[in-house]
């Protein structure tokens, strides 16, 4: 989980709005195209709290629908403890991959349901303090104002599940 920053790089999609994963996926699609090779879901955070849960809730969904280049799941959470040893591995199991790059943003009460994407690497572990090395070439994340709120859960979700089918309607076109 991160901060977000300088939102001006990002696009953003409003997760309520109509037809939201529809716009997620043209967003997505269109930073998706200008890579050429296996992209590699790496799904960030812990189950532990909801808010945190959307990447494993993410990645859970997506090798569910039959996705196999999935990290990050419910059972088995990538957070960070462990990112570096998933660096590893998908460093090692793939020649220059296309790491996508999920994980829950803190921001502002206005931004929260937002879902954010861009064209470079995810800083993971900002909002906690760590000081982990940036990963992917996809950024996604879901931004939420406490992670913890009695909310959270909900919000989560519905992001997740505008990421999910915007993710699996542009893989169904390859």
């Amino acid at each position: 989980m991160f901060y977000l920053m300088n939102h001006r790089k990002y696009h953003w999609v409003d997760s309520l709005a109509p037809q939201a994963d529809t716009v997620f996926g043209v967003k997505f699609g269109r930073l998706l195209a200008m890579h050429h090779t296996c992209p590699v879901f790496l799904c960030i955070g812990t189950p532990l709290l909801y808010g945190d849960a959307l990447g494993p809730h993410i990645g859970t969904a997506l090798k569910n629908h039959g996705i196999d280049h999935v990290y990050g799941t419910l059972d088995t959470p990538v957070h960070a403890e462990n990112i570096e040893y998933y660096r590893k591995v998908i460093n090692q199991s793939y020649a220059m991959p296309t790491i996508i790059a999920i994980d829950a943003a803190l921001g502002t009460k206005m931004q929260e349901g937002y879902i954010t994407l861009r064209h470079g690497a995810l800083h993971p572990g900002k909002a906690i303090g760590k000081s982990i090395a940036p990963i992917g070439n996809i950024e996604i994340t879901g931004i939420f104002e406490n992670i913890g709120q009695r909310n959270a859960e909900s919000v989560m979700l519905h992001m997740g599940e505008v990421i999910i089918q915007g993710i699996i309607k542009n893989l169904k076109k390859k």
